[in-house]
């Protein structure tokens, strides 16, 4: 049996006084509780020769415990005081009543015109036309919007320039608006006087005309094949 060589181990030993008085500063009870180190040392061991016992009996809770003075029964009677004071208030249903057929209330709204209708509208308003030409209804799919022309009469009445302002969406009704609104004739501003060559400047007015136009279905114009004996 072979012996072990002494190997490091560790090992205790005091520490110095200058450590010690550093450990014993890192007491948090130093200066809350009396110690022997702590600046009232002195004066506790001349007052008391017994300064162990004094140290010991420093941590012990010597106050008897004040316990509340409730019985069960007042505790009874503070809970129902409780609930007298603060009532819930009594939540009464809603009535109900019978249900009722409402219908909602609809506005009318204007319709598609039923006929083609034609509008004067600016200084052409104030100029009587002698012919009101009546306006046929245009195949489409879809409402059509006003065909508008911008149209400027002589004091005797005759067209004499059009500009197409705003379309419909149909090329057939656009193309006869311009077409009618060159033959239109309106009564003269002064019917005693003689017509001019040339109309004078500002004598001329200028207006609009809109055509409202009505929509027709479009028929179709395929005819089913005839089948075969």
């Amino acid at each position: 049996m072979t012996r072990r060589p002494p190997a490091f181990a560790p090992t205790f030993q005091p520490a110095p006084r200058s450590q010690a008085e550093l450990i014993a500063i890192q007491n948090p009870t130093l200066f809350a509780l009396p110690q022997p180190e702590s600046f009232s040392g002195l004066a506790l061991a001349r007052q008391n020769s017994d300064l162990h016992s004094i140290l010991n009996r420093s941590f012990e809770w010597t106050t008897p415990p004040a316990l509340l003075d409730l019985t069960r029964a007042q505790l009874d009677n503070s809970f129902d005081l409780l609930l007298q004071q603060h009532r819930p208030v009594s939540r009464h249903g809603l009535a109900l009543g019978s249900p009722e057929l409402t219908l909602p209330i609809i506005e009318s709204l204007p319709g598609a015109p039923q006929t083609s209708q034609l509008h004067l509208t600016g200084a052409l308003a104030q100029r009587q036309l002698l012919a009101r030409p009546a306006l046929p209804g245009f195949a489409a799919t879809d409402l059509l919007s006003n065909t508008v022309v911008r149209l400027a009469v002589s004091p005797e009445g005759l067209a004499l320039s059009s500009v197409l302002s705003s379309k419909s969406g149909s090329t057939a009704a656009d193309t006869y608006a311009m077409n009618l609104v060159r033959t239109l004739r309106f009564a003269p501003r002064n019917p005693g006087a003689l017509p001019s060559q040339a109309p004078q400047p500002g004598a001329t007015d200028w207006g609009t005309i809109v055509f409202e136009w009505a929509a027709l279905p479009i028929t179709s114009t395929n005819t089913p094949a005839a089948s075969g004996p």
